[in-house]
């Protein structure tokens, strides 16, 4: 019997088929990590890159259309953001099912996929979308304007307040020294006189009543006897805030404060925690360059409590 032989050079390895099904589960995770990247791997380049722009655009057209300097464009925000990666998460798991035979395309590889969402990921550091929307969040650190502004409060910056009008008494401005944010509500414009006489302020010789409303909660404050108590402040322009004050100041000096002309060009922060904030009183007045905006509102506070508040409004 013949025995036909075989060379090596004849032995070569079956061609990998170009087709093969998309995996639903894959397709659902892609555009968990980003939006398109799931129709990327269904062969969608078309979605894919409406999803993209969709997801830049989204907040870029919200912030110019001023839509997030209330609580209720926030909460709108959301809900449209939620729903848009809802319908992509479900569009790229019902292509992937419909894909039983699938031709790969070049694209198809696990290292453009990480490539797109790196391309992405560069954008969004290179562009500074604050600035693009005018809208920037914060999280309150300390204690300095209890009881209204919390410690822990995460809240919405208008950086674009200014533009068109002045700052005004009542207004929880941010601004910067030595790059670092701060805030307190404005208590005094360029040219009033400020004063402080036993804890109660006057501005142009006004006095801003105070009106008991309750005993308050010492916390982190440095004297642990100390009794607070918490008052309805009124402004000049008719604004009301609380404020809180210490039976023992840690620091007396501030207690009573001589006249002080307001700078024009600059403004007067004092902070709500009357005893406990590093304000004006000691920094001096803020100069309007170091403005970076107004605070609006607080959308979430660490502690669950007080969902929302909003800053724009007398109390």
């Amino acid at each position: 019997m013949q025995i036909d032989t075989i060379t090596p050079e004849q032995i070569s390895p079956p061609a990998a088929s170009p087709f093969k099904k998309r995996n639903p589960l894959v397709a659902f995770v892609l555009s968990l990590v980003m939006p398109g990247l799931g129709q990327v791997y269904n062969g969608q380049v078309n979605k894919a890159v409406i999803c993209f722009a969709v997801t830049l655009l989204i907040p870029v057209l919200l912030g110019l259309g001023r839509f997030l300097v209330n609580y209720q464009g926030l909460v709108a925000y959301i809900a449209i953001e939620f729903l848009f990666r809802i319908t992509v998460l479900i569009d790229a798991i019902l292509s992937a099912n419909k894909r039983k035979v699938y031709e790969l395309k070049r694209y198809n590889k696990w290292y453009v996929y990480a490539g797109v969402f790196l391309a992405f990921i560069t954008l969004s550091f290179l562009v500074d979308i604050n600035q693009i929307t005018g809208f920037q969040t914060f999280v309150i650190p300390s204690t300095s304007n209890e009881p209204d502004l919390m410690s822990g409060d995460h809240s919405m910056a208008d950086l674009r307040a200014y533009e068109e009008k002045e700052p005004e008494y009542g207004d929880f401005v941010i601004f910067e020294m030595e790059s670092v944010s701060y805030v307190w509500p404005l208590v005094g414009l360029p040219g009033d006189t400020i004063e402080i006489k036993n804890n109660i302020l006057y501005i142009n010789g006004i006095e801003c009543t105070q009106q008991f409303v309750s005993e308050a909660q010492n916390k982190d404050y440095p004297l642990p006897h100390a009794k607070a108590k918490v008052y309805l402040e009124t402004l000049p322009n008719g604004f009301k805030h609380h404020i809180t004050l210490f039976d023992l100041p840690v620091d007396t000096s501030i207690v009573t404060i001589e006249p002080y002309v307001v700078p024009f060009g600059h403004y007067y922060l004092v902070g709500n925690s009357r005893h406990n904030s590093g304000d004006s009183r000691y920094i001096g007045p803020v100069s309007l360059a170091d403005v970076k905006g107004r605070l609006m509102y607080s959308y979430w506070n660490s502690s669950g409590k007080e969902m929302h508040k909003d800053f724009t409004k007398s109390k």
